[in-house]
């Protein structure tokens, strides 16, 4: 499961509770308060909130429209109310403009309005847009005063479910001035049913530390009034916590937030769960008595039979004090049948795998596997041939809509799909999170082990294969406690989903060694514990871990670096087999969709380490009234045929390793019960046909874990179900779609056929990788600084002579260091002399090589010397890369992409304002009748080096590509200015924004300089810009390169700021300041980094009288890391950075060709760099060279 996890940790959550009584998290739940009904509303009287007169900012509209420009965007913005807004609901206004204003404009042009009605803060996917009316100087009527108005009306074609603000907009033509918006109203069609009022309530005092604690919430209780709650009710109120409270909350703090819903008194099995929103306190708007507050509105996705009552919870991190609850409400929406009758027939017997293609022969990870390992790999080989496919389901046995807020033992629960259809999924998976007891409801290691693999023996007696994912939690977190028992030395029963999305620096500290090395293995031991029980039973399965890693949502994803995210699978693997394990099938599954085997294969832990090529991939909708689902399958089908080809050159098998629905538009990490936008689009065939025309023999599901959130359809009675039931029995009847009760694989067992694939293990042929050599490299890493003598250690099988070998760059010649083994552990020492061998380098290179084989690599390791940083306000120049693209492009990190687009960041020395390289943004969009993007790549900066308050812009050179998409210059992931209109041309300049032009998304808020933290580029596609060939349709596919040099934050003048344009630019043929104006010396303070002397620049000669090139030479400055040479043509030109010196050895340059009959002249300074500062010398005298 990817980025979107709350709901499902949730679960995880409820799930630790049920072995406890009522009262439990630390709240007891002492304080009660009566319900007061309060009287229906009139269906046209639903009352209307109060808007106060605005005038928009002033503007002046060009030629065209332009939603670009903020000086072309007249724009108001009002509070919403929280509340629902009906279909047929009016806003009203008037719309006045002075005399001036009004003759401005032309008889033809005019201002043409948008009402943006947020549903969510800052989401404008969540946006319902009223428009767009137009009104011409004919349109408006003169006043007494001399003023123009006009009145406006603009209806809701569709319902607005929760108005959380409003954004009223306008362009145009030709207008120039301001706009008063007056007499505002919003006359909303009544919505029918019961309001239920609560009496106000503060919760208990609390203290949230650094991570989530449900054991010790924050909380108030109120009764119910024992009547059912219909889904799509809502739960309101005014969350508010004092100014002290607020204060107590750094920037990434949050509350957030359980509405439990009891059917039956004090039992937490009945539970109906609303959740689980977040609070910053971005979030919170200061009130006239200084306290803070927030609304809050929680809707029902299910239904509430009988409410009890309801407890209101909270955790989060960082807060302390009490949480204050006022305008408690429950808008009851009227009963709506949700279900649809099940009218399509489950056929009598389901189809069957056919055998006869099963592979004859397979190479494994493991050369030991078991006989039902190797006959799992053959039989899936099988269903390649034989275009069948097995459906898979996370979860199927034990989790069930059906089942959901029941007390039933493992044994009677009935799976939805089994429900459905009288037969299990074709593959059952199950995750390490019910291993260690957070999923499966079990509160020791052994009760939560036992319970996974009564689970697991279900399915099996189902005929289901078994697969088993893994969310490992992040082993430096402090949910992970010591037991003191030397067997199970530690407990993972209070790790959830949360952990395994804590991107603290863990990979490199959990190998041999390392401090956290024995929790790691604690937790492989749950792993090889569960397997060794089902091996026993001769079942085999598909291990998935460390999924998902392209992302960087999970902390083994993009924040790892390949190398330790190999070295760690590759640990895993032989850790497991030396337990004894030999019944996995390895199965690898970054984050789709896939575009090419380069991508798939960038942290590939190689082929003597993975069976299955995996991707997950979900087909999500930010609007959840738009089929989206064509551009998902044709991306599903693309990434299945880049995973096949693979899986086929390598010999292995490809797989769709997890899929699903995803309402994300509706705040939804699953399927809705009902208004999906894929209902009637027969989505689970088309999944089951694509996976079966592209070779690809299995796909799983995510999990039913309730109403609130599944992936499968469920039924409700024997003649309903869920709204996608009849497309689901449908894809159970296809003949290409394999089942439980079809699978045909095990010989034993409920599910035993007679002629099985597990059965025909004598007829395949098993090698395996694990008798070659392979291992890895347990230390060094990349970017480590190594300036003493020490070890080198590697992790090593069946070779007979292993090396470290090291370089001071990727071409230089290689220093052997050799070593002695212990077992399987060579270690290397780094001598004195070998040190120095290797010389000073910030490029160096550790690669492991056994047998001639190179099995792991260390890159960019500073030999002799600290780490090269760049200077506080300089975000980057690109000469701190050495040359090296993927120094570059570690640290710029991975695209972030729509499908079938990419984008990446590399090193350019053809074009560049200063120094040897310039970056280059290389992009591809594919627009296929929706908005696509790529991008999120950038630079993180240092902790001390993110007040930038002495600064007011960011300055930049940039050579755009004339392509003319959104570019996005972004701070702070939220912060946005955009140089659409620039890279419409091909002629670099310098582009200098502002600070105050970086708006955050969605408001108009500028960035804070004094935390700015990172700085990134995106791209996203404009179709109407676009002037390449496009199809029928209007779609097209381009790509282009942008480069970008001399990126860094500027002081510039008043006068200068004045001149920005009406994207918020500043655009110039010169750097306002910066490159070509160098900061003053910098005079350290006592203690601090000492400035080099000045250098003393000895000589400045044309080189020939042929050549057209100066040669400059100074004296070494010893003290000095490098130096920089200024240039400036003729008297009164501006000095440039012309070339940037990383070494003090180098003492002198040579220009490139210059021109005949001018004069130029030249000055150098030295710089030094230490501890993660860098301080200049003076400037040398001035020498001037005419060029003959």
């Amino acid at each position: 499961m990817r980025k979107r996890g709350l709901k499902w940790l949730a679960v995880c959550m409820a799930l630790a509770v049920t072995v406890s009584s009522a009262g439990v998290g630390g709240f007891t739940g002492t304080l009660q308060v009566s319900a007061k009904q309060v009287s229906k509303l009139s269906k046209k009287a639903a009352e209307s909130p109060k808007f106060e007169n605005q005038t928009s900012n002033e503007v002046a509209f060009g030629a065209a429209e332009d939603w670009e420009s903020s000086n072309s965007v007249i724009q108001v913005s009002f509070a919403g109310d929280g509340k629902e807004i009906a279909a047929g609901s009016k806003l009203c206004f008037t719309m006045t403009i002075s005399e001036a204003a009004y003759n401005s404009m032309k008889a033809e042009d005019y201002i043409k309005l948008e009402a943006g009605f947020f549903q969510e803060e800052n989401n404008w996917d969540s946006m319902v847009k009223l428009g767009w009316p137009m009104y011409k100087p004919e349109n408006f009527t003169k006043n007494e005063d001399g003023t123009y108005s006009t009145k406006v009306e603009m209806a809701f074609e569709s319902a607005c479910k929760v108005f959380h603000s409003l954004l009223l907009r306008g362009v145009g033509t030709g207008f120039a001035g301001t706009v008063t918006f007056s007499e505002i109203s919003l006359q909303k069609e009544g919505t029918a049913g019961d309001v239920l009022k609560f009496d106000d309530q503060t919760s208990n005092e609390i203290t949230f530390g650094v991570a989530e604690d449900w054991d010790s919430p924050l909380g108030v209780t109120f009764a119910g009034d024992g009547k059912a709650i219909a889904a799509g009710s809502k739960l309101c109120f005014t969350m508010t916590i004092s100014e002290a409270a607020y204060n107590t909350m750094k920037e990434a703090d949050y509350i957030k937030l359980e509405a439990d819903f009891f059917q039956e008194e004090n039992n937490w099995d009945s539970l109906v769960k609303l959740g689980w929103p977040m609070f910053g306190p971005a979030n919170f708007t200061k009130n006239e008595d200084g306290t803070y507050s927030t609304v809050v509105e929680m809707k029902f996705d299910s239904a509430c039979n009988v409410f009890q009552s309801l407890q209101i919870r909270g955790v989060g991190t960082g807060f302390a004090g009490a949480v204050a609850f006022s305008g408690v409400s429950l808008e009851r929406a009227e009963q709506v049948e949700q279900f649809v009758d099940i009218t399509e027939k489950v056929k009598e017997k389901a189809d069957a795998a056919d055998l006869s293609g099963m592979a004859s022969s397979v190479k494994l990870v493991d050369a030991e596997a078991t006989d039902s390992t190797k006959s799992l790999a053959a039989y899936l080989k099988g269903l390649q041939k034989s275009g069948q496919v097995l459906f898979g389901h996370q979860n199927s046995t034990f989790k069930s809509v059906s089942s959901d807020g029941k007390d039933l033992a493992i044994k009677d629960i009935v799976s939805d799909i089994k429900d459905i259809t009288g037969s299990e999924a074709g593959l059952f998976g199950i995750d390490t999170l019910a291993l260690a007891g957070c999923e499966i409801g079990k509160s020791t290691r052994q009760e939560a082990l036992d319970a996974s693999i009564e689970a697991s023996m279900k399915a099996y007696n189902g005929g289901s294969i078994i697969s088993l994912s893994c969310h490992m939690p992040n082993f430096t977190n402090s949910k992970i406690t010591a037991t003191g028992d030397v067997k199970y030395p530690f407990d993972f029963t209070k790790c959830d989903f949360t952990e395994s999305k804590d991107l603290t620096p863990c990979a490199d500290y959990i190998l041999e060694g390392g401090e956290y090395n024995p929790q790691f293995n604690a937790y492989l031991d749950i792993i090889a514990d569960y397997a060794l029980a089902l091996q026993k039973e001769n079942i085999p399965v598909l291990f998935r871990p460390f999924h998902e890693n392209s992302g960087g949502w999970f902390w083994w994803g993009s924040s790892t670096s390949v190398e330790s995210y190999q070295a760690m699978w590759r640990y895993m693997v032989h850790y497991l087999e030396d337990k004894g394990v030999h019944n996995f099938l390895y199965v690898y599954s970054p984050n789709g969709p896939i575009s090419s085997e380069a991508e798939y294969l960038e942290r590939f832990p190689g082929d003597a380490y993975v069976d299955v090529l995996g991707f997950d991939y979900y087909d999500d909708y930010s609007d959840a009234n738009v089929y989206t689902g064509d551009t998902f399958f044709s991306a599903l089908a693309s990434s299945c045929d880049v995973v096949a080809s693979l899986a086929e050159k390598k010999d292995k098998i490809p797989a769709i390793a997890e899929a699903g629905i995803r309402i994300t538009g509706a705040g939804k990490d699953s399927l809705m019960v009902s208004g999906n936008p894929v209902k009637g689009k027969d989505w689970y065939n088309k999944v089951v046909n694509t996976a079966s025309a592209h070779k690809i023999p299995y796909f799983l599901l995510w999990a039913n874990f309730g109403e609130g959130n599944f992936f499968v359809p469920y039924k409700v009675s024997d003649t309903q179900g869920q709204e996608l039931i009849n497309e689901f029995i449908s894809a159970y009847n296809n003949e290409k779609s394999i089942f439980g009760s079809g699978t045909n694989f095990y010989a034993a067992g409920d599910s035993a056929a007679a002629d099985s694939a597990a059965g025909k293990a004598g007829n395949v042929t098993l090698t395996g990788y694990s008798t070659e050599v392979n291992g890895y490299m347990i230390s060094p890493k990349n970017y480590e600084v190594i300036k003493e003598p020490r070890d080198f250690k590697a992790y090593v099988k069946n070779a007979e002579k292993v090396e470290f070998q090291v370089k001071a760059k990727e071409d230089a010649e290689a220093v052997a260091v050799p070593t002695q083994k212990e077992g399987n552990i060579y270690t290397a020492n780094l001598t004195k002399e070998l040190l120095e061998k290797v010389g000073k380098t910030s490029t160096g290179i550790v690669t492991l090589v056994a047998d001639g084989k190179e099995l792991g690599s260390a890159k960019f390791i500073n030999f002799n010397k600290d780490v090269d940083v760049l200077e506080k306000g300089m975000f980057d120049n690109f000469e701190y890369y050495y040359g090296n693209d993927a120094l570059l492009q570690s640290k710029y990190g991975a695209h972030n992409s729509a499908a079938n687009c990419n984008s990446s960041f590399s090193l350019n020395s053809a074009e560049k304002v200063e120094g040897d390289y310039s970056g280059a943004f290389n992009y591809t969009l594919s627009y296929k009748g929706s908005e696509v993007w790529t991008g999120g790549l950038g630079r993180v900066f240092d902790a001390d080096k993110t007040d930038l308050s002495e600064f007011n812009a960011v300055s930049m050179w940039v050579k755009p590509d004339g392509n003319g998409q959104k570019l996005v210059a972004q701070i702070n992931d939220d912060y946005e200015a955009y140089l659409t209109e620039f890279v419409k041309g091909t002629k670099a300049q310098y582009v200098t924004i502002p600070f105050t032009s970086f708006i955050k998304k969605g408001d108009t808020v500028s960035v804070d300089p004094k935390n700015i933290t990172n700085f990134k580029f995106w791209c996203n596609s404009v179709p109407e810009n676009y002037t390449g060939q496009k199809d029928a349709d209007g779609n097209y596919t381009v790509s282009g390169t942008i480069l970008f040099d001399d990126i860094r934050a500027v002081k510039i003048s008043d006068t200068d700021l004045a001149k920005v344009d009406a994207n918020g630019l500043i655009i110039t043929d010169t750097a306002l300041t910066g490159s070509g104006e160098q900061p003053p010396v910098v005079t350290p303070e006592p203690g601090k980094v000492k400035a080099p002397k000045k250098v003393s620049l000895t000589s400045a000669k044309q080189k020939s009288k042929s050549s057209k090139k100066v040669v400059l030479k100074w004296k070494k400055v010893k003290e000095a890391t490098g130096y920089k040479v200024y240039m400036k043509t003729g008297k009164n030109g501006k000095y440039k950075l012309v070339k940037t010196l990383k070494k003090n050895s180098k003492v002198s340059f040579t220009t490139g060709k210059l021109k005949s009959k001018k004069t130029y002249y030249f000055k150098v300074r030295a710089y030094k760099t230490a501890s993660g500062k860098t301080v200049y010398g003076k400037y040398s005298a001035v020498k001037k060279v005419t060029v003959k």
